[in-house]
């Protein structure tokens, strides 16, 4: 089963990563657009694909576009550049199904073809360790026994592997029996060609006496190509490859809040600037004084019974009595939606209610006004839905002294306030954000925005109240970097460092990011890897290179390949023969000596980060190698 994910061309990599995380099948295939952001790296598609392997999901990538299907090929994707074409991929029979011989024994042939090389193989070594000649079937023959390749690295990969017949009891007892029968098949030649019969003279047709001697001849031939194989020199050869390691390299990465997307050359990677919200507020004392005559004041009950809709009635709105004299609410009132309960004919309305303090707009005793009075609302509201009335006379319509906010009491609470409000933001910054899994803050990076008062100071002018509450709110900001784009680049790096003719060993590679630092408006990581390398060797082409040399050139000429052992045969030999039959070149499993030290950031951060080496180089930093 396989699913497949279109993306539009402005989705970013998270989107198509949660698309993978949100799949349930186990293939899953990302049509990629023309103009897709998520096909502006290599990286990405590297990020894609360690989300697939951690999901546990096959990850293909359909692209029209041929450099996107280039950028996920390098990545290791499996590429298509249609749909159809990826459909019919997967409706394709198994590429070894045709190996199939409609019993259920893939690949029959083959594991005969390796079979009897191996024979072939066996009865050679045989022949040359008892001193018996090789059948025609050994050393010479299509596949030259003589040459052996074991596997280059640890995962079996990297070198040709030879036919491995000794694997089965059974290939390897055939074998034996072979070698055996040739061993007796040649000494029976041997002794033929020694003591050739000679018939008693007899009469014999025109001809028969030519016959003889060409049998004769041709059993001194076959006589003396048997001792030549039995008694010419012999080598065996070994190398067994040393793994070598890579680095440590030391990276410097930067995260720059000006970058869109991770460039690889450069070493940089985005960082993004997270709001962080802060508010606070307080009650203080009014301190102003005004001798006048005193408005009326009282308390209204707002009723909403509007099953539509709720009503946020500000502070300030003025409602009034069938008279005309207007009150104004002192404080906002928040009247939530009515309603509606029961059913059929039986349907009731609740409505919703809440009281307010509402002090007379002109001063004076006429603000004084009997309970039922006040029940005019503005226009602006729906009358018959909205409805508002005193339930108690208003009164204090007098000539008084009033204590009042002066502009020196709000001065004076917006100057601690804004003292709270900085205090309050590096605390919010030390506490836990709401940022996605994998990204980090740098409360050093924070940076606080402007503050705007909760209420408008201008309105709290003159109020005649002994206290004010008032509260200041500003949206900082501070720098998060996701950084498992630093260890692709890391890992790019340790491949440029694998010295030319090597490869890495899988699994080899440790990469360990350091705590970022901040500079200036950026982040900077410290990044140290390390990795093994080891050559691939070409049995083949080394016992060529080796062959008819005396036996200490042959040593040095391939101690640069690893620890080698030379056997001649006889002893008195004292070079490679320059048959190749006759030499035997065994590549064996590679040793691992190097310690798996995890690797170690440096902690000294430079003020001015080094220019990226060229021609794949890798900058050359001091990195502690534990």
């Amino acid at each position: 089963m396989a699913t497949i994910v279109y993306l539009d061309a402005e989705d970013e990599i998270t989107s198509a990563a949660a698309r993978i995380r949100q799949s349930a099948d186990p293939r899953v295939a990302l049509v990629i657009p023309f103009g897709s952001r998520v096909a502006t790296s290599r990286i990405n598609f590297k990020l894609l694909s360690r989300e697939a392997a951690t999901k546990g999901r096959r990850l293909d990538i359909v692209a029209p576009d041929a450099s996107a299907r280039a950028l996920a090929a390098s990545a290791g994707l499996p590429v298509f550049a249609s749909v159809a074409e990826y459909e019919d991929a997967l409706d394709a029979p198994p590429p070894d199904a045709a190996d199939d011989d409609g019993s259920g024994n893939v690949g029959a042939a083959a594991a005969g073809a390796a079979a009897a090389a191996g024979i072939t193989a066996a009865a050679a070594k045989g022949a040359r360790s008892t001193g018996a000649p090789s059948s025609p079937g050994g050393p010479g023959d299509a596949g030259d026994p003589g040459t052996v390749t074991r596997p280059g690295r640890p995962d079996g990969t990297g070198t040709a592997s030879p036919p491995q017949p000794r694997e089965a009891a059974g290939r390897e007892e055939t074998g034996r029996e072979a070698a055996a029968a040739r061993e007796e098949e040649l000494d029976a030649i041997i002794h033929r060609g020694r003591e050739v019969p000679v018939a008693p003279p007899r009469r014999r047709r025109p001809g028969a006496r030519v016959v003889v001697a060409l049998l004769v001849l041709l059993a001194g031939v076959a006589a003396a190509a048997v001792a030549a194989v039995v008694f010419l020199p012999a080598a065996d050869i070994t190398i067994t490859p040393h793994v070598e390691r890579v680095g440590p390299i030391g990276l410097r990465v930067t995260a720059d809040p000006g970058a869109t997307a991770v460039d690889e050359a450069a070493r940089i990677i985005p960082a993004q600037s997270v709001p962080v919200p802060v508010t606070v507020d307080n009650e203080f004392p009014a301190t102003g004084k005004r001798v006048e005559t005193t408005p009326a004041t009282g308390g209204v009950r707002w009723r909403n019974c509007d099953p539509s809709a709720s009503y946020t009635i500000p502070k300030g709105t003025t409602v009034r009595t069938a008279g005309g004299i207007e009150f104004a609410i002192d404080e906002s009132v928040f009247l939530p939606v009515a309603v509606i309960s029961g059913g059929g004919n039986n349907v009731s309305l609740r409505c919703q209610a809440s009281e307010v303090a509402v002090t007379a707009v002109k001063p004076g005793p006429d603000g004084n006004v009997d309970a039922g009075e006040i029940k005019i609302v503005p226009a602006r509201y729906n009358r018959t839905l909205i409805t508002v009335t005193n339930s108690s006379p208003t009164s204090g319509g007098s000539r008084e002294e009033f204590t009042r906010i002066s502009q020196k009491d709000v001065d004076a609470a917006l100057a601690t306030l804004q003292t709270d409000l900085e205090a309050q933001f590096e605390i919010d910054l030390e506490g836990p954000l709401d940022l996605p899994a994998g990204v980090t803050a740098f409360p050093e990076t924070g940076q606080l925005g402007e503050a705007s008062p909760t209420v408008d100071p201008a309105t709290l002018v003159n109020q005649e109240v002994d206290t004010f509450t008032l509260g200041l709110a500003a949206t900082g900001t501070v720098l998060a970097v996701d950084s498992s784009p630093i260890e692709v680049i890391a890992a790019d790096a340790l491949d440029e460092a694998v010295t030319p003719g090597y490869q890495l060993v899988d699994g080899s590679t440790r990469i360990a990011v350091g705590e970022g630092s901040v500079e200036g408006d950026q982040v900077v990581f410290r990044v140290a890897g390390v990795a093994k390398q080891l050559r691939p060797l070409d049995a083949v082409a080394l016992k060529a290179q080796v062959m008819g040399l005396s036996e200490s050139d042959a040593r040095a000429a391939l101690a640069p390949y690893g620890d080698v052992q030379v056997e001649l045969w006889p002893g008195m030999v004292t070079s490679i023969p320059t048959i190749d039959q006759r030499v035997t070149l065994v590549v064996l499993d590679p040793v691992d000596t190097e310690p798996d030290t995890p690797p170690v950031p440096a902690t000294a951060q430079p003020t001015v980060a080094p220019e990226p080496a060229g021609d794949g180089a890798v900058p050359s930093e001091p990195v502690p190698s534990g």
